[in-house]
C-alpha cells in the first residue's frame, strides 16, 4: 500500500512540472549566466494554448522578447533558449532550444524544440 502512495504522489508531482501560464515578463527574466530559468516551465502552455504559426517576426518578437541568438541569412530561423546545463567545469553539457522558421515574408511557418546533450 505504501509503494502505490508513493508511485501516486510520484505520478503528481511529475504531472505538475512544466504547467506555469505563460508569461512575457516572467519568459524573459534572466539569471547568472543568461539562464532562463522560468522557461520550462512555461514551454507547454506557450506551445499548447497560443497561436504562433502564423504569426509576423515582429509579432512573435513582440510576443516572446528578442531571441537568443538567428541565423537570418542561412536559413530564416531564431533561437530561444529553453534550458542550459553546466557540468563542473562550467562548459554547457545539455541544452534545449525552441526554434522558430519564417518564411521570405517573415511569417512564422515551423517550430521545433531540439534538445541535446553536448560532447565536450
Amino acid at each position: 500500500m505504501k509503494i502505490l502512495a508513493f508511485l501516486f504522489i510520484m505520478l503528481l508531482a511529475c504531472n505538475n512540472e512544466n504547467n506555469s501560464k505563460f508569461n512575457k515578463e516572467n519568459w524573459c527574466k534572466t539569471e547568472d549566466l543568461q539562464l532562463h530559468l522560468n522557461r520550462a516551465d512555461m514551454l507547454n502552455d506557450l506551445l499548447n494554448n497560443n497561436t504562433l504559426i502564423g504569426l509576423t517576426l515582429s509579432q512573435l518578437i513582440n510576443k516572446l522578447g528578442n531571441p537568443d541568438f538567428s541565423t537570418p541569412t542561412v536559413s530564416n530561423k531564431i533561437y530561444y533558449n529553453i534550458i542550459t546545463e553546466y557540468g563542473i567545469d562550467l562548459d554547457p553539457n545539455y541544452t534545449k532550444f525552441l526554434i522558430f522558421t519564417y518564411n521570405s515574408d517573415s511569417i512564422i511557418t515551423n517550430f521545433t524544440i531540439v534538445d541535446e546533450p553536448i560532447s565536450n
